[in-house]
């Protein structure tokens, strides 16, 4: 027990306090992503007012959403510069993020709390007044915190990253972010190791990247003509979208990453052999089929229990499907994640912190990767920190999984085709799900990862697998 403890404690940053830091990027890289819908003041009304065939409140939300698509932006730049922060804090750490974190999401906070007052007391008619100093504080307060999930989280984010700031502007906290190290000889600022760091920003920090591509495939999809438009319109969409998305972040990091990194991803770009390549498409076959196959009999129990008489009983093939050929672009679309996440941070992390702790790191950063294009508006707050949990939980099992083939094969192919596939049947196969579907999901992966370690070992340095000695622990590494 004490071991394992040591073990949560050698994961966490050196500083706890930079954990509030940490929480705070956290809150506003998903802001955008949260509910920022008006609450009742602006649904439409059949007795509101009526300008050119619309009512007042219809106006007021359309124009709540355009200046909301703006004005989140703040808070999208407020997180990318706080992860660049996190790497790079400059010499003067504290004025770094009280004017490019703490400042940004101030102003985007209050520029959507003021426009939002504006709408609601804005008058229904000619005949009446509206003035917000008439309602009070309170009033304010209140509707403010009914707008959402997004109010809410932006504040919570915007609080913890001033009180870091001010904690950094009395010298109370320190910059970078850092954790206990175990291998000092890795430990050095290399070229590579910066490169690293480069990718990582790319990847966390910089969400913007993928807008421009994100257009230019919803122009592709509408100027493509079918007799189908809105089912061809959404698998062009869904299809392309993650492979040029990929594309582009792949991009900007291997110009990125540096000369060794390219090189090292350069030997792992190899064609493995049949067998690797079998067990890296029988994996994610078998965990969707062994699922397909729980729901089946979970079906088949609850038919048996209440619908004998009346319907027919569920046959098992209605639980498997052919993917769609348009899925075949998600399978592309996993090898620039690949490249990056069991390329090079994975090289990387297992040389500094040893094999668990580096792949573990690996999936947290590709977790926290999902964040920003996760959907979290239709969910309470607790939903929403079990949503992140969960994605966490889930990147980080998958990717001991994904490591293992990267490890055991020294090839990137075997986890694209594994991640892949997984894609494509998250896509294709008909819906599985049953009370218990993320946790059973989750078991069998957790499972198959310690069989795959524990019986077919990957080849590492043995410190790599060793506990961090007594007197490293008290080092740090700059992340």
């Amino acid at each position: 027990m004490n071991r394992f403890v040591q073990f949560v404690r050698s994961l966490l940053p050196s500083d706890l306090t930079q954990l509030v830091f940490i929480a705070g990027l956290v809150c506003l890289t998903i802001a955008p992503r949260l509910g920022w819908l008006p609450s009742a003041d602006l649904a439409p009304s059949a007795s509101g007012a009526v300008r050119g065939g619309q009512t007042l409140s219809d106006e007021a939300r359309r124009e709540w959403g355009s200046f909301l698509s703006f004005a989140i932006f703040a808070f999208i730049f407020a997180a990318s510069a706080g992860y660049f922060t996190c790497c790079w804090p400059g010499k003067r750490p504290a004025r770094r993020a009280l004017l490019l974190v703490v400042m940004p999401a101030f102003v985007g906070f209050c520029a959507i709390c003021v426009k939002y007052i504006n709408l609601v007391t804005a008058p229904q008619s000619v005949l009446q007044k509206g003035s917000t100093l008439v309602h009070g504080p309170a009033w304010m307060v209140t509707k403010l915190w009914m707008l959402g999930t997004g109010i809410r989280f932006s504040f919570v984010g915007l609080v913890l990253v001033a009180v870091f700031a001010l904690l950094l502007l009395f010298r109370k906290v320190s910059l970078p972010i850092a954790i206990f190290r175990q291998s000092a000889e890795a430990a050095g600022a290399t070229n590579a190791w910066r490169g690293c760091k480069r990718v990582i920003w790319i990847f966390q920090g910089a969400p913007v990247l993928s807008l421009l591509p994100g257009m230019l495939i919803s122009f592709l999809s509408l100027a493509i003509y079918s007799h189908k438009v809105g089912t061809w319109r959404f698998h062009i969409y869904e299809g392309l979208a993650p492979l040029i998305i990929g594309i582009t972040f792949c991009g900007f990091a291997f110009w990125a990453m540096g000369k060794e990194n390219r090189e090292f991803i350069r030997r792992q770009v190899q064609l493995p052999t049949l067998r690797d390549a079998g067990i890296a498409l029988a994996i994610p076959t078998a965990m969707t089929g062994s699922l397909a196959f729980l729901k089946y009999l979970y079906d088949r129990a609850n038919w048996a229990a209440f619908s004998l008489p009346r319907l027919d009983p569920p046959q098992l093939g209605e639980y498997f499907a052919v993917p769609d050929a348009w899925t075949v672009t998600l399978l592309l679309a996993a090898f620039p994640e690949e490249v990056i996440f069991r390329g090079v941070l994975q090289k990387h992390f297992i040389e500094r912190f040893g094999l668990w702790r580096g792949i573990l790191f690996v999936g947290i950063i590709w977790g926290a990767f999902h964040f920003y294009n996760d959907s979290y508006h239709h969910l309470s707050g607790f939903g929403i920190i079990s949503a992140l949990f969960s994605r966490l939980l889930f990147c980080v099992v998958l990717g001991f999984v994904l490591s293992w083939l990267t490890l055991r094969t020294k090839s990137l192919i075997p986890s694209t085709l594994a991640h892949g596939l997984h894609n494509i049947f998250a896509y294709s196969v008909p819906d599985v799900s049953f009370p218990g579907h993320y946790w059973a999901q989750l078991a069998l992966l957790a499972l198959l990862a310690y069989v795959l370690f524990r019986y077919w070992p990957v080849e590492t340095k043995p410190d790599e697998l060793s506990s961090p000695p007594a007197e490293a622990t008290a080092t740090e590494a700059a992340v």
